[in-house]
Order: C-alpha cells, then structure tokens, then sequence
C-alpha cells in the first residue's frame, strides 16, 4: 500500500513512543477497510439501480440475481481489505530505528 510507503516515519514515531502493533494496524488499515466497504455499497446501490438498463443484456441470468449482487461486492471488499491489512501488519512489525532512519 503506497499510503503505508508514505507514513513510515509517522508509524516509526507512534511506536517509538509507545503505541501498540494493534493500534498501528487499526490506524493503517482502517482507511482502507472504509474506503472498502463504501465502495462496495455504492457499487450495489448502483448496480441495483442500474438492472432496468442492464437486464436486456443478459444471457440466462437475471439482473437482480442475489448471488452475484451480493457475492461480487463481497469478493471484491474482501480482497480490499486483505490488501489493505497486510501492509499494515507489515508496517507495525517495523523496527522504529530503521523507519526513522528511511527517507
């Protein structure tokens, strides 16, 4: 994650004074894991809005299938969010020397 790259010294600092891995990960990722979850519910308002013009297009399925409306939003917030915690983990882990020596 770029953002992670760009706070180094930010999460070099927090864990020099103190802070906890947990609460680095909670900072780092919870941007990510909102950003996530506010796509996902705009695409579905979206995508439900959108069946009326969609509908004609489709070959054996229906536009207001539960599975896909529900599972593709799904999927696709569940590999945000493993994208956007992973980074994190990695970030916390750091050595806060090595962070505060980065440029």
């Amino acid at each position: 994650m770029h953002t992670v790259a760009l706070r180094t010294k930010e999460v070099a600092v927090r864990l020099a004074l103190g802070a906890t891995q947990r609460s680095i990960v909670r900072a780092i990722a919870g941007e990510g894991i909102v950003i996530a979850l506010v796509a996902s519910a705009l695409g579905l308002g979206i995508s439900v809005l959108s069946t009326r013009y969609v509908g004609p297009m489709l070959f054996e399925t229906s536009p207001r299938d539960p599975l896909v409306l529900l599972g593709a939003p799904l999927l696709l917030a569940g590999i945000a969010i493993s994208a956007s915690i992973i980074p994190a983990l990695r970030a916390a882990s750091m050595d806060p020397t090595v962070g505060l020596r980065t440029e």
